[in-house]
């Protein structure tokens, strides 16, 4: 197993998933929706597990869903579709 210290530096405009763990996660509207536990793999494709409270959120990790990072803000800003999560 590579450690991240043992890691060549991200290409230019991208971040390694697991540098995200642990960061706020916002919607696009501003609302706050939880941290960001976790990023799985799955079938190829890449998701966000999002905590908040007792609730998770699965959100497809790509760059329809994905609108911001911010390394220094650690802040991840996400478009939710209407009706994707539940109130």
């Amino acid at each position: 197993m590579i450690t991240p210290e043992e890691l060549k530096p991200a290409p230019e405009g991208t971040v390694y998933p697991f540098q995200l763990i642990g960061f706020d996660v916002y919607s696009d509207d501003g609302s706050f929706l939880g941290k960001l536990s976790e990023y799985y793999t799955q079938a190829g494709m890449g998701f966000y597990e999002i905590k908040s409270g007792r609730k998770e959120i699965l959100v497809p990790a790509n760059k329809e869903f994905t609108r911001e990072i911010s390394m220094n803000d650690r802040k991840l800003i996400l478009h939710l579709p209407e009706g994707m999560i539940e109130s």
